[in-house]
């Protein structure tokens, strides 16, 4: 006696040879070389406007594109060994002397000094609060 007929044809369907695996349509972003580089892609690799976006988004965000109005302390900087960037004429980069990180990476503004130069200047600073 069947008591559910449904019950028997789940036990006889393969749900793994039925399912059908549906992949997202790939993202495509305009290309305007030359033009002002968006810099929420850059740090992200993602634009909420897409197709729709005035900005130029590079296809390699690694490096940037030298035909494009990026600042001059922004192409020849160099890197610590985390591949921060050392920019002793900017402001330190507070986040990065908090927690020894940054998440912009080579693409922050501020400098990055190594964790010698980080601890003395922090306790410079703290000296110098004291008045001593």
């Amino acid at each position: 006696m069947l008591l559910n007929p449904a019950a028997n044809l789940r036990q006889s369907f393969d749900f793994h040879t039925s399912h059908i695996p549906v992949e997202p349509e790939p993202v495509t972003y305009p290309q305007k070389p030359g033009g002002t580089v968006c810099d929420f892609y850059m740090k992200t690799g993602f634009c909420k406007f897409s197709e729709r976006c005035k900005f130029h988004h590079p296809v390699d965000r690694s490096a940037p594109d030298l035909t494009a109005n990026w600042e001059l302390s922004q192409q020849a900087v160099s890197l610590t060994l985390a591949g921060l960037p050392r920019r002793e004429d900017a402001e330190v980069c507070a986040f990065y002397m908090k927690t020894g990180a940054c998440r912009f990476g080579m693409h922050c503004r501020f400098d990055h000094p190594p964790p010698q130069e980080a601890i003395s200047k922090v306790s410079m600073q703290g000296a110098e609060k004291r008045g001593e």
